[in-house]
């Protein structure tokens, strides 16, 4: 899943296309970004957010005491003035239909750039190495304390301490949750979204981008096909780096052709 994602940067319409249909859309709001950067607030299960009036409604049984019903409506209105304190109404996705979802082919491109930067920097860190300052300048739009990216940093310490910032606020945009759970096989953690209104496509993507990150042996992406691999020596920095796969299908000669025919281009130019 998170690989063939970190490929659609670059990738054309249908491709995109393609892929959704087959995991899922990302929830994207008018904001260009995954509706659960601004979800409703988690309520009681009696009261739920209602997208046709924007407001929360309490949703309650017919044969309920009017004590009792009194109650929740109070307390959904709590909600109603919690929401707007925290700055209106919440993101929702753009749904033109009953299962269908309208979504800017843009901002599909913008984090998959993104989310494919953040896991070059995370290799580099792993490698020991400086990442590249183009994959910092990738990640300024969806990262909100910008003046932590803006600051120019000395060490890769200071560049997994910077990551590790952005990371965790991605994990909490998508609403991941560490459970406990104890089965009659025994016990388990997981990552689970415990809130209906967040899970989505993206609570998957960062799910396996934390554990990916977490590797202590180290992982390079794919400069052709946006893959995660293992190199088998450690990669230069400014270089790109191509998996098995790709070397096998002569990638890095088609790309090194496409260079040297820019460049020329340019020269002509000039």
């Amino acid at each position: 899943m998170l690989t063939g994602f970190l490929a659609l940067g670059r990738a054309t319409d249908d491709r995109i296309l393609k892929y959704a249909r087959e995991w899922g859309v990302l929830g994207i709001c008018p904001c260009g970004l995954p509706h659960t950067h601004n979800p409703p607030i988690e309520g009681l299960p009696f009261a739920r957010w209602d997208q046709r009036s924007h407001r929360y409604r309490y949703i309650v049984a017919e044969d309920l005491p009017k004590e009792e019903a009194e109650k929740f409506e109070t307390w959904a209105t709590e909600l109603n003035e919690r929401q707007i304190t925290r700055g209106g109404q919440p993101c929702q996705p753009q749904i033109i239909a009953p299962g269908t979802c309208r979504e800017p082919l843009t901002a599909w491109r913008e984090l998959s750039s993104a989310t494919r930067s953040a896991m070059n920097i995370g290799a580099a860190i792993h490698s020991g190495q400086l990442p590249e300052p183009d994959d910092w300048n990738n990640l300024r739009r969806f990262y909100s304390a910008r003046a932590a990216i803006a600051w120019n940093p000395s060490d890769v310490e200071d560049h997994a301490w910077i990551l590790s910032a952005v990371v965790n606020e991605w994990i909490e945009v998508a609403g991941i949750r560490p459970q406990f759970q104890w089965a009659p096989t025994g016990t388990n953690i997981i990552l689970a979204c415990p809130n209906v209104y967040v899970g989505t496509l993206w609570t998957a993507l960062m799910s396996q981008l934390i554990f990916i990150l977490n590797r202590s042996g180290g992982f390079s992406v794919c400069s052709g096909c946006g893959g995660i691999f293992v190199p088998k020596k450690k990669p230069s920095r400014g270089v790109r780096r191509y998996c098995e796969d790709c070397r096998s299908k002569k990638v890095p000669e088609r790309d090194a052709a496409r260079d040297s025919r820019a460049r020329k281009k340019k020269r002509g130019r000039t």
